[in-house]
C-alpha cells in the first residue's frame, strides 16, 4: 500500500510539472486553458459533494464538556488511530479571540508531537505558560495493549522528508517484525491546564482513549 502511494504521489509531482511547463513555458495556451477548466468544473462538483458529506457529519460533533466530569482539567484532545487513519477530536466550538487562542494552543501542540515523534519517542510531556502538553504513542493487538518486542529504540532515517504514514508503518515492523499486520499504532495527544499532576496525566491516558473509542465504535 505505502509503495502505491508513494508511487502515485511521484507521478502526480510529474503531471504537475507538465502542466507548469505547459501553461508557462510553451506558446499555444487554448487547449491546456480548456482542459484546465474542465478538471476546475469536475473538482468543483466533487468538492461540493464532500461538503454535503461533511456537513452531515457534521451533526456528530462532540463537545469536551462530554469529558470533564471524568477527566477534570482537561482542555483539549486528539485520538488517532495511525493503522487506520482516523481521527477523534472534540469540537472547540470557540469564536473570535477565543478561536485564536485554541489555534494558537494546538499549534503548539502539533508542533510538540512532531518534534518528539520525529526523534522515536513514545512519549512526552511540555509545560508551557498555564498549560500541560503531552503525548503518548502505544500498540495494540485485538484490542489489548502490547509492548515493543523490539526493545531497541527506533530512530527515524530522514524523518524530515519521510511521509508520515511510512514513519508508522517503519515503526511498527521495527518493534514487532512480522507480527506487525497483527498490530495498531495509536497516539494520544492531550492539553491541561498547567496545575495537573504529570502522574493523573499518565495514568488517565489508556482511560481517555478507551473511553473516547467506545462511544465512537459505531
Amino acid at each position: 500500500f505505502f509503495h502505491e502511494f508513494e508511487r502515485k504521489t511521484f507521478s502526480l509531482v510529474q503531471d504537475l510539472r507538465k502542466l507548469f511547463y505547459s501553461i508557462y513555458c510553451t506558446d499555444d495556451h487554448t487547449e491546456i486553458h480548456k482542459d484546465i477548466n474542465e478538471i476546475y468544473k469536475t473538482v468543483s462538483r466533487g468538492l461540493r459533494d464532500s461538503s454535503s458529506f461533511l456537513l452531515v457529519k457534521a451533526q456528530r460533533n462532540f463537545t469536551l464538556g462530554n469529558y470533564l466530569s471524568d477527566f477534570p482539567g482537561i482542555v483539549h484532545f486528539l485520538v488517532i488511530n495511525r493503522t487506520q487513519n482516523k481521527i477523534i477530536v472534540p469540537s472547540l466550538g470557540a469564536q473570535g479571540r477565543s478561536a485564536r487562542y485554541c489555534h494558537e494552543i494546538v499549534q503548539t501542540l502539533s508542533k510538540f508531537h512532531r518534534r518528539l515523534v520525529q526523534c522515536g519517542y513514545l512519549g512526552g510531556f511540555m509545560r508551557r505558560k498555564d498549560l500541560l502538553y503531552s503525548y503518548k504513542l502505544w500498540f495494540q493487538n485485538a484490542g489489548k495493549v502490547v509492548s515493543p518486542e523490539n526493545t531497541v529504540q527506533y530512530t527515524p532515517t530522514q524523518p524530515r522528508s519521510q511521509l508520515l504514514c511510512m514513519l508508522y508503518h517503519n515503526m511498527v515492523q521495527h518493534y514487532f517484525g512480522v507480527r506487525a499486520p497483527l498490530v495498531e499504532c495509536y497516539e494520544l495527544l492531550t492539553i491541561h491546564i498547567g496545575e495537573v499532576p504529570l502522574e493523573y496525566v499518565n495514568d488517565s491516558a489508556t482511560r481517555l482513549m478507551q473511553v473516547v473509542c467506545s462511544d465512537f465504535a459505531s
